[in-house]
């Protein structure tokens, strides 16, 4: 089932996808697909299982963190409103600070606090493995997205589960 996304949250998710300067946005094949450990779900099922929002904006993370060191500033209102959550019944920026705190117990992301501003958001290693995001460490074979999941607003109108099926 697809949700029908809000007009203005659509064109901030293409604003934002332009920004990027992507044409596609790579992981690792062992974020879907392998695992570090025997009996050990791949971090994206992970994901899914825990809360599918996560993988939300996990993704949005990894698409505008694009050069090393992997990192953004970007308010959590802001990516609330590009994921279509600010409708006044939902408190979408506490939403968005809750799944960043659940990325960060998965290692997947680092939040270094700048008292008074907003706090540095580092991306990790989509394993898992809490280590910084580099292109020698993630190896090959990669997992390809089109732009056209943020830029056609398909991250907000799809469900986790659909996108979990399509990485």
């Amino acid at each position: 089932m697809m949700n029908t996304p809000n007009h203005e949250a659509v064109e901030r998710l293409e604003k934002i996808a332009k920004q990027s300067k992507r044409a596609t946005v790579q992981l690792p094949q062992g974020f879907a697909r392998d695992c570090r450990e025997k009996n050990a779900a791949p971090m994206l099922a992970r994901l899914l299982q825990r809360n599918g929002f996560l993988i939300k904006v996990y993704l949005t993370l990894v698409m505008v963190s694009t050069k090393s060191p992997h990192t953004t500033r970007k308010p959590a209102a802001d990516i609330a409103a590009a994921l279509d959550l600010s409708k006044p019944t939902t408190s979408g920026a506490r939403r968005v600070n809750d799944a960043l705190k659940q990325l960060e117990t998965f290692h997947l992301i680092h939040r270094e606090p700048r008292p008074g501003r907003v706090p540095t958001i580092q991306v990790l290693d989509a394993r898992g493995a809490g280590e910084k995001w580099g292109d020698i460490a993630m190896g090959n074979p990669w997992i390809t997205i089109p732009i056209s999941l943020w830029s056609g607003g398909w991250l907000i109108a799809l469900e986790p589960r659909d996108i979990a099926l399509i990485v």
